[in-house]
């Protein structure tokens, strides 16, 4: 009878530290879904501000190609070289602005116009010789406050006065 009692205690045992082990065995897992769920979260937020900020750029470049097509002289090679500038929507079009106004609450986007210089003999962009007049370095920076800091993603492109306008 002895040894009846025994294996019962044994099995009570055996069931109270399943209910310990167990609960606390899902309750990490629990807890180690929720610390990745949360950390891709996190990464797809930074994602999709690099995307907006892709798009800001191509579009500060696309602006500066639109002041080129109206007119060259007086939006283009009128402009102080190697000065930012922001752009802001003004009723109809685009306007040239020195005032910081944050995009979406959060991107600052500046534009640099650079003198592109030609060498003499080859013609080919260089980085001394003669300006070339009709041709302009276009630099778009795009800043933003992520997680980690500021962040900032840089396009440059070359445009060219090919109205002669």
């Amino acid at each position: 009878m002895n040894k009846i009692n025994f294996q019962k205690n044994k099995n009570t045992a055996f069931s109270i530290i399943e209910v310990v082990v167990v609960p606390a065995i899902l309750l990490m897992i629990v807890l180690a879904v929720m610390n990745a769920f949360t950390a891709y979260v996190k990464s797809s937020k930074g994602s999709i501000d690099a995307v907006k900020a892709s798009y800001l750029l191509e579009e500060g470049i696309e602006v500066v190609k639109t002041f080129r097509d109206v007119s060259w002289n007086s939006k283009i090679a009128s402009s102080t070289v190697d000065v930012p500038f922001r752009i802001a929507w003004n009723t109809n079009s685009f306007a040239t602005t020195s005032s910081t106004a944050l995009i979406d609450g959060m991107f600052d986007r500046t534009i640099v116009l650079s003198n592109v210089y030609r060498d003499n003999v080859s013609k080919d962009i260089s980085t001394s010789g003669t300006i070339d007049n009709n041709t302009k370095k276009v630099t778009v920076s795009v800043s933003w406050n992520s997680g980690s800091g500021t962040t900032t993603k840089t396009l440059s492109a070359y445009v060219t006065n090919i109205f002669s306008n």
